[in-house]
């Protein structure tokens, strides 16, 4: 693929306009992509201990760009009461989005309270 971007197209906040630019791109080849993405890295980190009640955004960030798929999201207690199942979020709800390989979840402080409660 050939990439065309012409004088004047982009230019400096002192208004200094580019010379063309012209770019020359191969692409790869368009085998199937059969690998799933791999959870990298997390916030807060897993395993992290005395996370607080308050309404927070946990990040989960993967080996590629992701999208929603299919499923419920679960907030399950960690030594809570016996037989607690937690909370469920649906997957299209506001508090869930995606932007690249980042998965967003928007936890309010009540749903921690609620996922240790039976």
């Amino acid at each position: 693929i050939e990439v065309r971007i012409p004088e004047g197209y982009v230019q400096d906040f002192a208004l200094n306009p580019i010379s063309e630019v012209v770019g020359k791109y191969t692409c790869l080849a368009h085998d199937p992509d059969i690998v799933p993405p791999v959870l990298l890295v997390s916030e807060p980190r897993n395993g992290s201990i005395n996370i607080p009640r308050v309404d927070q955004t946990m990040r989960f960030w993967f080996s590629e760009d992701i999208m929603l798929g299919a499923g419920i999201l679960h907030l399950v207690p960690q030594g809570g009461p016996s037989g607690s199942t937690g909370l469920s979020l649906p997957m299209f709800s506001d508090r869930i989005s995606t932007e690249g390989n980042l998965l967003r979840v928007k936890v309010r402080g009540e749903d921690i309270a609620l996922a240790g409660k039976t």
